[in-house]
């Protein structure tokens, strides 16, 4: 995570020293219509993120820090909601451009900063969402909604009480991470005939 997230931070400054004006401002002049530059602040909320993952989660693994442990799935739940966000975000894109027939310049600069700003309130959401359960100390013992209390019959699941878990709910889970995999490629091949860029990152 946390040289993932270096990774990241030290791409999108580098990026936008040399492409400062794709930035701030609509660029004619670039015959890329899907450049990830159209992601740059979406990218850099992302690194941020990872980056207080790796501590948080850090933290929390190895000390079992009460405070850590909110920042933890705060930070953890922000980074897997940003995949599908930016999928939907350069999906909106590519069909402005291509279906809609808007000009390439001003649909790359308002998704730019409409994918940033979605993001945003996501990630203030979620911070809001913890800081609500920091306050009533819901995380402050052992994690009501882990699938240890949940086989011991002692979780409590969003203040709704008990749920057992089932095979289902697994499989479920363990497909989230499928699903996310090949949502990208599947929009990428139909709205712009490659996954040319999913393949680089």
């Amino acid at each position: 995570y946390f040289f993932g997230a270096l990774l990241i931070l030290l791409s999108t400054f580098r990026s936008l020293q040399l492409l400062p004006e794709r930035f701030c401002l609509p660029n004619a002049n670039h015959s890329d219509h899907y450049s990830s530059a159209t992601f740059l602040i979406f990218d850099a909320l992302f690194g941020l993120d990872l980056l207080i993952l790796s501590i948080a989660s850090t933290l929390w693994h190895g000390s079992n820090s009460t405070l850590s442990h909110y920042i933890d799935l705060w930070s953890m739940d922000c980074c897997i909601i940003s995949v599908p966000i930016r999928n939907i975000s350069y999906a909106a894109l590519v069909i402005s451009i291509k279906v809609m027939r808007w000009d390439p310049a001003q649909a790359k600069f308002i998704m730019r900063w409409l994918s940033a700003l979605s993001y945003l309130v996501i990630i203030l959401l979620y911070g809001r969402f913890y800081y609500t359960l920091w306050k009533k100390k819901w995380l402050h013992g052992p994690c009501p909604l882990s699938t240890r209390a949940r086989l011991s019959g002692t979780s409590d699941i969003f203040g709704m009480g008990h749920k057992d878990v089932f095979v289902s709910d697994v499989c479920i889970f363990a497909a989230l991470a499928v699903i996310l995999v090949v949502l990208g490629p599947i929009i990428e091949a139909s709205l712009v005939g490659d996954v040319g860029s999913l393949v680089t990152s």
